[in-house]
């Protein structure tokens, strides 16, 4: 997340935020990940918001990091799931090169400039270890907007996704739309699994 708006909204609304993505499972998407990792592989959650994602790879037995640019989302995610979270931008993480196993980048990329999301695919591959897994949920569209609450979503064609990734030095593994989302219908969101080269 690299919007000024965007994170101002998750910090004003983080506790409201916590309550309402307890209870959106991702738990059929962390399985099929976490079939493609070794026991303990390292994991780093790319906009881990309030750590629902992260609490759910810890009890997998997954040594997890989260990561978000609002303070009040990240202290949030630590208590709940018991994993450090790192208050810092995508696109400039503050890990070493080769540091994970596999990122995690669930309804996060949404919130990067289009122009941006090079650097931030960029960045996650540089902190990835070669071969190391790649997640990601995007939703399914044209262009990007700003909502009325003050976030920018991002939207991508599936193919376009795959190609954005693969220019950056991923190789997609599998890929699936999701079906639509209820909080704003007509749109869908879109997953793939990728490795880096």
């Amino acid at each position: 997340m690299t919007d000024t708006q965007t994170t101002q909204y998750y910090s004003r609304n983080a506790s409201r935020y916590a309550v309402d993505t307890a209870k959106r499972s991702m738990a059929a998407a962390i399985d099929r990940f976490s079939a493609l990792l070794r026991p303990g592989a390292s994991v780093v959650d790319i906009g881990c918001g309030a750590g629902r994602d992260l609490k759910a790879f810890r009890q997998r037995g997954f040594n997890v990091v989260g990561l978000d640019v609002s303070a009040e989302l990240a202290s949030i995610a630590a208590e709940y799931s018991g994993c450090p979270v790192v208050i810092a931008d995508m696109r400039e993480m503050p890990f070493a090169s080769a540091s994970f196993d596999a990122a995690w980048a669930a309804a996060s990329l949404l919130h990067v400039f289009h122009g941006h999301i090079p650097a931030a695919l960029a960045e996650i591959g540089r902190v990835l270890k070669p071969g190391g897994h790649f997640f990601s949920s995007v939703k399914q569209g044209e262009g990007q907007r700003r909502e009325a609450d003050g976030r920018l979503f991002t939207y991508f064609a599936p193919a376009e996704w795959i190609a954005v990734q693969e220019r950056s030095g991923f190789s997609i593994t599998e890929s699936t739309g999701t079906g639509h989302d209820p909080e704003t219908p007509g749109n869908q969101w879109f997953n793939s699994i990728a490795k880096r080269a």
